[in-house]
């Protein structure tokens, strides 16, 4: 009899030991699934990453922004009473003996003063402390002296203009670039910059930059709305064209023997126009600051004569 009921209490406990086995290897393999489940998610969160890196980059700078810039870089040299060459890793700069942008390999360098790493990037990733989307140099005809570079460049997200007029070596055995203080230049590069990252705004701001390209300013009404500004008795000889770039014109005029005033009128909201006024010389370099002697200021902004 005893052995009767410890047989039926064995076949009881058998399958209870069986069935704890059963459960227990079941959690056991839940736990490399969650593994993959969450490998899965990592590579997935690495691939977007990476993509998004990708879009950031291509939207600082492409073919567009560098075609823009190209355009601009015609009226600003026709204004300056200068000639620039678009350079690449293809066509260097030759400049003073300058080769870039493959120096840039040589890390000889400096930006402010500063020995910085730099290089080319076609779409302004960051791979450099400087990032040199473009490159323009105007070389005086081909002469040692008189001519410059011009870079532009994204550096720490921000896009900065620098150039060098060097013509020598250096004790230091450096190129050193300058931020460039013509602020027409570093304003458009900017601007341009910016614009890529404005792709998706809205038709509203589309629609505004439509009703202004078909409203751009012309040479006569440029004239007569200086005639009416504080600069009006500085309008003396041979007032010119020197660019017509859909919101903005730009109007010389001779001064005494070697001087030249530079007018640029930019058409802005509201039927607003901003009038920048310099000095400069027939004989080219970089403008002044307009009359300070006679407290006239740079700038003025008057309301469009035909608003």
């Amino acid at each position: 009899m005893k052995k009767l009921i410890f047989s039926t209490a064995l076949l009881t406990i058998i399958p209870l030991m069986l069935a704890g086995c059963t459960i227990d290897n079941n959690l056991g393999h839940s736990k490399p699934t969650a593994t993959s489940k969450q490998s899965n998610v990592s590579s997935s969160s690495a691939s977007s990453t990476s993509s998004s890196n990708s879009v950031r980059a291509s939207s600082i700078w492409n073919k567009s922004k560098d075609n823009q810039l190209a355009n601009f870089m015609v009226s600003f040299g026709n204004a300056m009473k200068q000639s620039y060459t678009q350079c690449t890793p293809q066509r260097n700069t030759t400049y003073a003996g300058m080769h870039y942008p493959d120096d840039f390999s040589q890390n000889k360098t400096a930006f402010n003063d500063k020995q910085l790493s730099a290089g080319w990037t076609s779409n302004g990733s960051d791979k450099y402390d400087v990032n040199v989307v473009a490159i323009y140099e105007d070389t005086n005809g081909g002469s040692t002296i008189g001519g410059r570079i011009y870079l532009f460049t994204i550096q720490d997200g921000a896009p900065i203009v620098y150039y060098t007029e060097q013509n020598q070596g250096m004790p230091d055995g450096l190129t050193h670039f300058e931020e460039t203080k013509n602020v027409d230049l570093s304003d458009a590069f900017k601007e341009i910059v910016d614009n890529q990252h404005s792709n998706t705004s809205s038709s509203s701001n589309q629609s505004k930059a439509d009703n202004k390209a078909s409203n751009s300013l012309t040479f006569n009404e440029g004239m007569e709305i200086l005639r009416q500004s504080i600069y009006k008795d500085y309008l003396q000889e041979s007032p010119q064209l020197v660019s017509n770039d859909k919101q903005k014109l730009v109007i010389s005029s001779l001064s005494g023997a070697k001087g030249i005033n530079y007018f640029t009128l930019t058409l802005e909201d509201n039927n607003q126009v901003k009038i920048h006024a310099e000095m400069g010389s027939i004989q080219g370099g970089p403008r002044n600051q307009f009359n300070a002697t006679d407290n006239i200021p740079e700038y003025q902004t008057v309301k469009r004569l035909n608003s």
